[in-house]
């Protein structure tokens, strides 16, 4: 049976979830599908995060880029 046969609410959200004649097999598919998602998303929230420290470093890198330039003319400056 079909997930959209099961729960049309994956197509429209209007529909009712359909109860009768589930199956325990229907039970033990919908778990795996729902386990499956879990991964998924635990995949996909870690690869979020990592991006987001990268951008958080990069900013703080660009930040601090002109002042370490300054920092560096100056003592270049004062060596000549």
């Amino acid at each position: 049976m079909p997930f959209a046969a099961i729960l049309p609410c994956l197509d429209s959200p209007q529909d009712p979830i359909i109860f009768e004649g589930v199956t325990a097999e229907t039970v033990e598919m919908l778990t795996h599908e729902r386990e499956r998602l879990t991964a998924r998303i635990e995949v996909l929230t870690r690869n979020r995060d990592a991006v987001a420290r990268y951008l958080d470093e990069l900013r703080r890198r660009s930040a601090a880029a002109p002042r370490e330039r300054g920092i560096d003319a100056a003592h270049r400056d004062d060596d000549q």
